[in-house]
């Protein structure tokens, strides 16, 4: 990602009112705390069929990456996406 740094999505999954939380919580949380780097973000595949997907793919690889602060529940759940669609997507948990 070039414009959604690990410091933007630590405080995205420190703003989570509960410590169990899935991917599309931490999504909106960015979209709140950092709606500029969001934007670029998605511009930065406007030529892609669904921007969406890429970005939003990309901040689960990342919140993978972050042993010391989420552990991934490798447990799918159907939760509200930011288009307001039921979809899957996976359950963390804050440390």
């Amino acid at each position: 990602m070039n414009h959604i740094t690990r410091q933007i999505l630590e405080q995205a999954v420190q703003a989570q009112e509960s410590s169990r939380f899935d991917s599309h919580d931490v999504i909106r949380a960015v979209m709140r705390i950092a709606p500029q780097e969001y934007v670029r973000e998605l511009c930065d595949y406007v030529d892609t069929s669904d921007p969406f997907k890429p970005v939003h793919g990309a901040i689960g690889s990342e919140l993978a990456q972050m042993r010391g602060i989420v552990r991934q529940q490798h447990n799918k759940v159907q939760t509200m996406n930011v288009r307001g669609e039921l979809s899957p997507v996976e359950t963390w948990e804050r440390i």
